[in-house]
Order: structure tokens, then sequence, then C-alpha cells
């Protein structure tokens, strides 16, 4: 666990000290014959290869708004396949979040930010006539960590 926080803190580390980077492969390499490969991103001029361990699954989202070469915004988060935690963060946020993960639990069973803002749907109490009856809510990063089961 201590080596998941320690990697996740060197990636954080990196990258804000320069623009986020764009994926050149994949973004993640979570599965039972890739968890540990290295992941490569670029700037547009630079490469920046992360490696991991055996067993640690990663991933990477950078925010599609922003155009290839140019990517501001970014969200990382990693696990180990025999740890009990999933861990993330994001370039606009100063905190390492957490959640639970039970044996079998991989990314698709966790919400991750994937853009610099996100938008769901609320329903609206009572609403009047003639007015929807949801509404579209924007959300940083940071409030949508919290709102999904994360936690600093």
């Amino acid at each position: 666990m201590k080596r998941l926080i320690e990697v996740l803190t060197v990636v954080m580390v990196v990258a804000l000290s320069s623009n986020a980077f764009a994926v050149l492969d994949a973004n993640t390499n979570e599965g039972a014959g890739t968890a540990g490969e290295s992941i490569r991103l670029t700037d547009g001029n630079r490469e920046m290869v992360l490696n991991f361990s055996p067993n640690v699954n990663f991933i990477y989202h950078s925010d599609t708004a922003d155009d290839d070469g140019n990517k501001q915004w970014y969200s990382a988060s990693t696990y180990h396949a025999g740890g009990t935690n999933f861990y993330a963060s994001s370039s606009d946020s100063t905190a390492i979040y957490k959640q639970s993960r039970e044996a079998n639990n991989v990314f698709a069973d966790v919400t991750l930010p994937t853009s610099r803002t996100m938008t769901h749907e609320e329903a609206v109490e009572n609403p009047g006539e003639g007015e929807p009856a949801t509404v579209t809510v924007t959300q940083t990063a940071e409030q949508y960590w919290l709102a999904n089961d994360w936690s600093k």
C-alpha cells in the first residue's frame, strides 16, 4: 500500500511540474497479462514512461475537451491486484483519494472523473408546471470524487 501511494505521488509531482500528457498507447495497464506494464504518455514534444511494479494496475484520463497537443487536465488511479484500496487524484486536486476495494474489483467498478468538469442529471424535487423534471449539474473533479464514494 505504501508503494502505491509513493507511485501515485511521483506521478502527480512529475505531471504537475509540466503540462498534462496525452496517452500514446493505452490509458491503462489493467488486466491479468498487463498489470505492471509501462504506460507511455507525451506532451507533444517529450515522452514520459510510467513504470509499475508487478500486479500494480493504473489508469490515466486526460480531458477530451483539451486538444491533443495541449492536455491541461488529468486524473489517475491505481491499485494492487492483492490490495484492498483504490487510490486516485486529479490535476485540479491537492488530495489523494481512497476507496475500498474487494478482491475482484477493477476500475470499471468505481467512478472516476474523465474531464475537468463532470456533468450529471439530477431530479428536481416538486417541479412546477412547465418546469423540467431534471437539471444538469456541473461539478469540479473534487466534488465529483467526494460524491462518488471516494474519501480524502
